[in-house]
């Protein structure tokens, strides 16, 4: 799926090297066709950059 997720990235413009898309799934709401990225951080995060918080998940 790598190649998968970084033409997925590239697409959406996401340039963030730490950003791995995990899942990909077909929904059908109200007549719409969507499509729902799940993604993950593959670094493990202790305080938010912006503002030090540590209540992170």
């Amino acid at each position: 799926m790598m190649s998968q997720n970084n033409s997925i990235l590239n697409l959406l413009n996401i340039q963030d090297p730490n950003i791995e898309i995990s899942a990909c799934t077909d929904l059908l709401h109200a007549g719409v066709h969507e499509k729902l990225l799940s993604a993950t951080l593959v670094y493990p995060v202790e305080c938010c950059e912006a503002c030090g918080s540590t209540n992170v998940f």
